[in-house]
């Protein structure tokens, strides 16, 4: 083989080499950007309307166990990017009129819509004029929701935290509601709330419970 056709023969292998480079880059690469941007759900809850429905709270429930909390878009939609690939729980809304839809998987590569039709009308139900709402949400150290504290007040049972870490209550104006939270493994806390009856009367706490030592 002469010099010449030496050189060829090796500029013709590098095209090749190239070509198939690029070919894998061109295959990769819808797959590399696919995973910066997938999203395993969107959650598109609307009224019985039909209007979408937003600021709404949707819950991924992984086990038995909160993962993440994301609230509703203008468009009424929620998406969760991360999400593992076994089934999980989507919870919606409140704890009145709540909506759970169970054992859902994702489809990747492709975005699975859960589509929900969520009424809160139901909540009108537990309010009054004379009366304060409380809302007890109830968390450990990292911030994250304690599912199954409880609240007791004297030797009744107040309520149970749900997936949220919630528990609701109500009290009529004048009153306390007072009692004590407790969880397997943490310390204990008391709470006391007065219901004072004013433009913004119902009341919202954040209550850590820390691990006994």
């Amino acid at each position: 083989m002469t010099e010449s056709s030496k050189r060829s023969a090796f500029a013709i292998g590098i095209s090749v080499t190239t070509i198939r480079l690029i070919a894998i880059l061109l295959f990769c690469a819808p797959f590399v950007m696919g995973a910066s941007s997938y999203c395993a759900f969107a959650v598109k809850v609307r009224k019985p309307s039909g209007v979408p429905f937003n600021n709404v709270p949707v819950g991924m429930v992984e086990k038995g166990t909160q993962g993440a909390t994301v609230w509703t878009d203008a468009n009424g939609t929620a998406r969760f990017c991360d999400a593992p690939l076994h089934a999980v729980d989507i919870v919606v809304g409140t704890q009145c009129g709540i909506v759970l839809v169970k054992s859902v998987k994702p489809t990747w590569p492709a975005t699975r819509d859960i589509f929900v039709t969520y009424d809160d009308t139901y909540c009108n139900e537990f309010t009054f004029p004379d009366h304060c709402q409380v809302l007890l949400r109830i968390q450990d150290e990292d911030g994250r929701p304690l599912i199954g504290a409880k609240f007791e007040s004297g030797r009744s049972e107040r309520g149970v935290s749900d997936v949220f870490g919630r528990i609701f209550a109500s009290i009529k104006s004048g009153e306390k509601l007072e009692g004590v939270l407790m969880n397997e493994g943490r310390e204990t806390v008391r709470i006391s709330e007065r219901c004072v009856q004013d433009d913004e009367h119902d009341v919202e706490l954040k209550i850590v419970l820390h691990k006994r030592e």
